[in-house]
């Protein structure tokens, strides 16, 4: 490549070579004119494709940025559905639960009313028995139920989810 030329030399004094004008390719004299008007059209052209190359480096690194940003987006919708997922399961046990223990509020009151019922007959010692039978073989059922459906309650389970990536 050609250095630019100074402002202070003026266009008509190109470089010579032995003469007062350039030979062309095909052997005809070139005026000083014309080879400093193609130097000064190169020298925009090298300019005009250094500051593309220049955008184009900076639009490189924006789309870096911007992958590296839906990388990070990616990753934190990942964590978000699986906190989700956690929270959900967490409120299906709560609901459970509750639902068990309004069954079983409602069966001890059903079995008070039925022992003062018959707190009096000769039944009642039986009843008894078979009611601490029952509900020993009830207790160990559902602690074998939770064992195998719901292998953790709300202190035990997974509490992976840290949250948004800032």
């Amino acid at each position: 490549l050609i250095p630019p030329r100074p402002p202070s030399v003026p266009a008509t004094h190109g470089p010579r070579r032995g003469g007062a004008a350039a030979m062309a390719s095909d052997g005809n004299q070139v005026a000083p004119q014309t080879v400093g008007h193609v130097q000064d059209t190169l020298n925009v052209t090298i300019a005009t494709m250094r500051n593309n190359m220049q955008m184009m480096a900076e639009r490189d690194y924006q789309l870096h940025g911007m992958a590296n940003k839906t990388d990070e987006f990616s990753s934190s919708a990942a964590r978000f559905s699986k906190g989700a997922m956690h929270l959900r399961r967490q409120q299906e046990w709560q609901r459970r639960k509750m639902c068990i223990m309004a069954i079983c509020v409602a069966a001890a009151l059903a079995w008070l009313f039925w022992a003062h019922r018959i707190r009096k007959t000769p039944q009642f010692h039986s009843f008894v028995q078979i009611s601490a039978v029952t509900g020993t073989l009830l207790l160990a059922v559902g602690l074998l139920v939770r064992r195998c459906c719901w292998p953790g309650d709300d202190d035990a389970m997974d509490h992976s989810y840290s949250g948004p990536v800032e």
